[in-house]
């Protein structure tokens, strides 16, 4: 399991650095002990984290409101609640 990933029962956390205003929502790379996220929205009235929330939703392919922001509402470093088999999902998806 990727660093930036803790299993806990039903659920996982995934730390997340997010980069908005990118051409294209996209996962980046692994940095310390978080998994970059580009953002194709401004961090502007909660865009971005909505735009976070719908990449990850259509990515994992699981209900919008399977994807909780635990914290990080209005910064960069985020933690987000998701179902354990997503998040395995998210580590394959991402770099590693």
């Amino acid at each position: 399991m990727p660093s930036w990933l803790t299993v806990q029962g039903d659920f996982s956390l995934a730390r997340l650095k997010i980069l908005p205003s990118a051409p294209r929502s996209a996962l980046g790379q692994e940095r310390g002990t978080e998994l970059v996220v580009r953002v194709a929205a401004p961090p502007d009235k909660g865009r971005a984290n909505e735009e976070l929330v719908r990449f990850l939703s259509k990515l994992l392919d699981i209900p919008r409101g399977s994807v909780e922001l635990v914290s990080g509402l209005k910064n960069r470093h985020k933690v987000v609640r998701l179902p354990a088999d997503a998040a395995e999902r998210l580590a394959a998806a991402g770099p590693g």
